[in-house]
């Protein structure tokens, strides 16, 4: 997962359109990010970095755990449920090792 701030994210998404864009100018590509990424448009470099641990520590199958992670962190970071899904995934190494296992397990009772 990126365990980025705000503000680094910005950063980010300004060099990402500067490089698409061939534009020179920071302060145009920051405009145009302004308009792609608004929520991240006020981030200020003290901001710490965001925790993701909310509520969805609590139990349950792997796939449950990482679903509640995923909406969680798509809620804070105000991006699409499958970007945050596959940064939980990144974060998670051990629990998508779990979720593999339980599908596995999963797919042999079918056939059974």
């Amino acid at each position: 997962m990126n365990d980025q701030s705000r503000f680094d994210q910005w950063c980010d998404a300004i060099d990402q359109v500067m490089r698409e864009t061939g534009t020179r100018s920071r302060m145009d590509a920051a405009e145009i990010s302004r308009r792609r990424y608004p929520h991240l448009a006020n981030a200020r470099p003290d901001e710490p970095v965001p925790s993701y641990s909310g509520t969805a520590n609590t139990g349950g199958t792997a796939e449950a755990q990482l679903d509640a992670r995923a909406r969680d962190l798509s809620r804070q970071m105000h991006i699409t449920f499958a970007k945050a899904y596959v940064q939980v995934l990144n974060a998670n190494p051990a629990l998508y090792v779990a979720y593999l296992r339980e599908h596995e397990a999963s797919i042999a009772r079918a056939r059974q």
